[in-house]
C-alpha cells in the first residue's frame, strides 16, 4: 500500500478501515483517449475517499495526486491561476483563454471556475469527469451527466457550458448545486444554498490590493450503481485570499495566513430511517481555526445527514448560518457572513 499523508490516515482510522484495506480509486481507461480519470468500484470507497479529500490541504493533496498518478481539475486551475498574473495584453488574454476556456471564465478580471466545489475539483479530471460502479459522471455546470460506462462517447460532446449540453437518451442530468448569491458582509439576509461575502482591502488602488472571503454552501455528492444512486447531502465552507497583481491589476488566489471563528449554522438534511429519507435539521458548531502557516485556502466540508438512495433530493439552503474569516491582508477586519 503506498505511503499516505498523516491526515490521510487519521480519517482512514475515523471512518472505521484498517490500514490493510486499499482505499485508493484506480486512474482507469481514458475518456476521449488523454486524460485519466478516477474510479471507485464501491459506493463505501467512493465515500470513504470523498470524506478523506475533503479533509486534506493543497499539499497533501499534491502528493496523493502524484501517488495516483493523476491530474485533477484542481490542479489544473492552480495552474491557470499561477499563469493568469502574466496576462497584461489583449493578445496574452486571448492566448491564456484558449488554454484554459475549458476550465474558468474571466468576470472583472477575476478567475471563475466552471467547477468551483473544492471537493469536485479533488476528484474529477479536467474534462469534469469520474466513475463510481461502472457509470460515468461529467459535471457540467450546475449537473453531473451520467452514462453507463458502454456509452461513454455520449459524453464527449457535452460542453461545459450547461446552456449547450444535450438531453441525449442514456444520459441522466442530475442538479447538484445551486448557483451563488452575493452577500453584502456585515448584513444579516434570507438563508440560501451559496452565499459568499468579502472584505476589501484599498492598499493603491491596483496591485497589492487584497480581498478575503467567506463561503457557505450546501451541494450534493452523487454515486451511481447497478441499483442506482446514492445522493449524499454535504456543506462547504470555506475561506480563502486575493492579490492584484501585474500591469492589468489582474486579481489572483494566493497563499496567506487565514483564519476563521464563530461558525455555526442549521440546515435540513435527511436521515435513512428503514430506506425512507426523513427531512430532519442538522446543527454544526465548528471549532475557530488559524493554522499558523500560509494556506492557499481553509477548507471545511463534511457529510450532513445520510446519503439517500434512489430518492431525488437536492441542495437545501441553511435555515441559519453566521461565520467570520480573515486573512493577513485584510490587516485585522474580519469579513462576516450572515443569514437567518
Amino acid at each position: 500500500m503506498k505511503k499516505l499523508p498523516s491526515l490521510l490516515v487519521a480519517n482512514l482510522i475515523f471512518f472505521g478501515f484498517s490500514c490493510q484495506e486499499q482505499l485508493d480509486p484506480r486512474v482507469s481507461a481514458r475518456l476521449n483517449s488523454h486524460l485519466p480519470y478516477l474510479s471507485f468500484d464501491s459506493d463505501d470507497k467512493f465515500e470513504a475517499v470523498t470524506n478523506m479529500v475533503a479533509a486534506m490541504t493543497d499539499e497533501e493533496l499534491d502528493v496523493w495526486e502524484q501517488e495516483q498518478g493523476f491530474l485533477s481539475y484542481r490542479s489544473v486551475f492552480r495552474q491557470a491561476m499561477q499563469e493568469w498574473q502574466n496576462v497584461e495584453s489583449p493578445a496574452d488574454l486571448s492566448k491564456f483563454l484558449a488554454k484554459y476556456d475549458d476550465i474558468v471564465t474571466v468576470v472583472d478580471s477575476v478567475l471563475r471556475p466552471h467547477i468551483d466545489i473544492r471537493l469536485y475539483q479533488g476528484i474529477v479530471n479536467r474534462e469534469g469527469v469520474y466513475e463510481t460502479n461502472g457509470f460515468l459522471h461529467k459535471i457540467v455546470g450546475d449537473e453531473i451527466m451520467t452514462v453507463a460506462k458502454a456509452d461513454a462517447e455520449k459524453l464527449n460532446s457535452i460542453s461545459h457550458n450547461a446552456e449547450l449540453t444535450p438531453k441525449e437518451s442514456g444520459v441522466r442530468a442530475y442538479r447538484y448545486r445551486s448557483r451563488p448569491v452575493e452577500k453584502e458582509a456585515r448584513v444579516n439576509s434570507t438563508c440560501t444554498t451559496h452565499m459568499t461575502a468579502s472584505y476589501f482591502h484599498n492598499e493603491s488602488n491596483c496591485r497589492h490590493d487584497r480581498r478575503v472571503y467567506m463561503s457557505a454552501r450546501s451541494y450534493v455528492v452523487l454515486s451511481t450503481n447497478t441499483t442506482g444512486d446514492y445522493r449524499q447531502p454535504r456543506v462547504e465552507i470555506k475561506v480563502w485570499g486575493t492579490l492584484r497583481t501585474g500591469t492589468w491589476c489582474n486579481w489572483k488566489q494566493y497563499s496567506t495566513t487565514l483564519a476563521y471563528r464563530n461558525v455555526s449554522f442549521s440546515i435540513m438534511a435527511w436521515a435513512d430511517q428503514g430506506g425512507i429519507a426523513i427531512p430532519q435539521s442538522y446543527s454544526r458548531v465548528l471549532p475557530d481555526y488559524a493554522p499558523a502557516e500560509d494556506r492557499w485556502d481553509l477548507p471545511w466540508d463534511q457529510p450532513i445527514g445520510d446519503r439517500v438512495h434512489n430518492q431525488v433530493i437536492y441542495p437545501s439552503p441553511f435555515t441559519n448560518f453566521h461565520g467570520e474569516a480573515t486573512s493577513r491582508g485584510a490587516h485585522g477586519v474580519w469579513v462576516i457572513l450572515d443569514c437567518l
